[in-house]
């Protein structure tokens, strides 16, 4: 295996530092009959496609642009469609992240059927290949999908999309009436990612909806967007509302309040013994930089004041 490593390393470099297409196109025929003594067995296969796409990797301008030539034209690419047509998953999983790193755009037809695939690691790869290759276009498999989006992987696909912000951007509000509640997510994800504020009112309606993830986003992203029209909607569904989404809407109040008006802070601190939301409410005052008018409506309130008091001792930790 090192010898065929170095072997195939000598050939690669040779090809990345080419002087001109003609001296490209020379190694590259050198390289498939290397393919043809050497690549009969999968296992060969796999270590020197590696290879290649490690150095394609760790190159940049002319020497990248030739090592994705040699990959087209010598043989690999269509090594790496055999794998992503594999019945075993994890060759199929892998000729996919193959032909995304290398951008080949036939094989998408091929990655779209494989969108819904009962594999979940294939599902991922697919996935993500699809906005590779395709940008914003390859979102078009939220249309379909039937399985839940982990957060893990829309991470990775909006890291991959950062790369497309001067393409295109779809109104991504269209998959809000998904039935699968992750793809709700993620869109509400998209729209605060690429400040689709024009599209943000399509949100408020989910000020409603009962998953607490989604509604956390939600109003994470009206925050973001400094829609200061919700904070009424939010303090009249405070007391309704879990412990988690109760932080969120004091946390909104401390951005979006258009005065140093605490006595809702005040009310919600009277009101509770929990120390998490009494701690968030203090804050908020803080940041709205109205700990005076506390300290004013604490003169009025014994209970009010001892909560305060003991939460200032304590320095909010």
């Amino acid at each position: 295996m090192t010898e065929l490593k170095g072997e195939y390393d000598d050939m690669f470099m040779s090809a990345a530092f080419s002087a001109d297409a003609e001296e490209l196109n020379t190694n590259i025929e050198k390289i498939k009959q290397l393919n043809k003594k050497y690549l009969q067995k999968k296992r060969h296969v796999h270590i020197v496609t590696d290879e290649l796409l490690f150095l394609y990797h760790s190159f940049s301008g002319e020497s990248k642009t030739n090592l994705w030539e040699l990959y087209m034209k010598s043989g690999f690419l269509e090594y790496s469609e055999k794998k992503v047509k594999s019945l075993q998953w994890d060759i199929s999983a892998q000729g996919v992240r193959e032909v995304a790193e290398m951008r080949d755009e036939r094989i998408l037809p091929t990655l779209k059927k494989l969108s819904n695939s009962s594999n979940k690691l294939v599902q991922e790869n697919v996935q993500l290949s699809l906005v590779k290759i395709n940008g914003f276009r390859g979102l078009d498999f939220l249309s379909t999908v039937e399985t839940p989006i982990s957060d893990w992987q829309q991470i990775n696909l909006i890291e991959v999309l950062k790369e497309y912000t001067n393409t295109p951007i779809p109104d991504f509000t269209i998959w809000l009436s998904s039935t699968e509640k992750t793809v709700i997510l993620f869109a509400v994800r998209l729209i605060h990612q690429f400040k689709q504020i024009d599209r943000s009112n399509k949100l408020i309606p989910f000020l409603d909806y009962g998953d607490v993830k989604i509604k956390t986003e939600v109003i994470r992203t009206l925050v973001g967007f400094n829609k200061s029209e919700i904070l009424d909607t939010l303090i009249k569904k405070y007391e309704q509302e879990s412990f988690i989404i109760k932080l969120e809407i004091i946390k909104a109040y401390s951005f979006l309040s258009q005065s140093d008006d605490v006595a809702i802070l005040a009310k919600w601190i009277i009101n509770t013994t929990d120390l998490e939301i009494q701690k968030n409410c203090v804050e908020a005052v803080i940041n709205l930089y109205a700990l005076d008018k506390l300290k004013e409506l604490c003169a009025t309130n014994d209970v009010l004041k001892n909560k305060v008091e003991l939460l200032l001792d304590k320095g909010l930790s």
